[in-house]
């Protein structure tokens, strides 16, 4: 090779060098995400998958405030800052007066209050635990969240000081459940596990025959689950032992948190199945396809299950014959997120493109469509 060619291939080597590096000066690709929407006092809470956090009005479908939840931005080998990138929100935010707790996908708890961050946890700029992907849940003077890194942590809703700190062997992407003093992990360790809300300390782990990532539905002293080994679980909450797993295996996973209504659970599974099972025995008493994949978790309106399939179809199953008949118009873009009820209207948040629905669930009447976008 001559010379010439030598030093032109070098240079154009270095160029690229740099043009990588400078890159590290420039705007961030965004992860996506998304999150149910929660209502207090009339103000809607939600988040983005560009990482925004929303209040909104229900009724005007106005925003009061957002806030961009930012990570911190890396220096690259040059010495510049890149331009911070959007933390994706993945779990639904928890809300407790005018104080607004989120976990973002950077692993990092926030709180937030009228649209200004009040804390974090970790507090150290470059520190996370790990992406958060489940929504925190509140309750006993604390703030529990799980982690991608398999950690479960309870700190103190006020200062965010770590009170305990549990390790699972899988990571923890569904919501902690928390009823009375115990909560309850759903790990994809293939583990369901009870733990002591205020010390940390294991009561008792229950395994499945693959991962879970469906939050357990806890009714009368049994929590009910489906888990990647495509069988659903009712296990008991006191002892942790097996009260039944349906006798047949579903086609696919099951993703969403299901709905206990009455003597029924109420499962949808990644085949766009519903199962109803019986609460005592497991036994099937109906089964429906709805045609499309259902990940969403669904809500009860008066005497009808709503379900939203991932391509937006909108599904009620009454609950004394478990037909199902479509609901209203369909959604715009993939329903993901679990759907929300407050004063009969349905709220459902779609991607691509990310909007928030509000669905009149006595009439499946659209009353407003908010995009979530800039």
């Amino acid at each position: 090779m001559s010379y010439i060619k030598r030093r032109a291939l070098a240079l154009v080597g270095l160029l690229l060098m740099l043009a990588v590096l400078l890159l590290g000066c420039a705007q961030s690709a965004v992860i996506g995400g998304g999150s149910a929407a929660v209502i207090y006092n009339g103000i809607l809470y939600v988040g983005s998958e560009k990482g925004d956090l929303m209040a909104i009005n229900s009724e005007t479908g106005v925003r009061s405030w957002t806030v961009a939840v930012l990570q911190s931005a890396p220096r690259n080998a040059l010495g510049c800052t890149a331009t911070a990138r959007a933390a994706a929100i993945y779990g639904t935010p928890a809300v407790a007066g005018d104080m607004v707790y989120v976990g973002g996908y950077d692993g990092r708890l926030r709180i937030y209050s009228n649209g200004l961050e009040k804390a974090r946890y970790p507090a150290e700029e470059t520190a996370s635990v790990g992406n958060i992907v489940g929504g925190p849940v509140l309750g006993r003077g604390n703030v529990y969240f799980g982690t991608s890194k398999g950690e479960v942590f309870a700190l103190d809703a006020v200062s965010l000081a770590k009170k305990w700190q549990f390790s699972a062997d899988g990571k923890v992407w569904a919501s902690p459940v928390l009823v009375d003093d115990t909560i309850y992990i759903s790990s994809m360790d293939d583990y369901l596990y009870a733990l002591n809300a205020d010390t940390g300390a294991e009561i008792w782990h229950f395994a499945a025959g693959g991962a879970i990532n469906s939050p357990p539905v806890i009714a009368a002293g049994t929590a009910y689950f489906g888990a990647f080994d495509r069988y659903f679980y009712a296990v008991n909450t006191s002892t942790g032992q097996l009260a039944w797993r349906s006798q047949a295996q579903a086609k696919r996973w099951f993703w969403a948190k299901p709905l206990v209504v009455g003597n029924a659970v109420f499962a949808g599974d990644m085949d766009g199945m519903v199962y109803v099972f019986d609460v005592a025995t497991g036994a099937v008493l109906a089964n429906s396809n709805l045609g499309a994949p259902l990940v969403a978790a669904p809500v009860l309106s008066g005497d009808s299950v709503i379900f939203a399939s991932q391509t937006g179809q909108l599904w009620a199953l009454d609950t004394a014959r478990y037909q199902p008949s479509e609901f209203g118009a369909s959604i715009t873009g993939k329903v993901n997120a679990p759907l929300a009820l407050s004063n009969d209207v349905i709220y459902i948040h779609s991607q691509n493109p990310e909007t928030l629905y509000a669905v009149r669930a006595s009439t499946g009447v659209s009353i407003l469509s908010i995009p979530l976008g800039k």
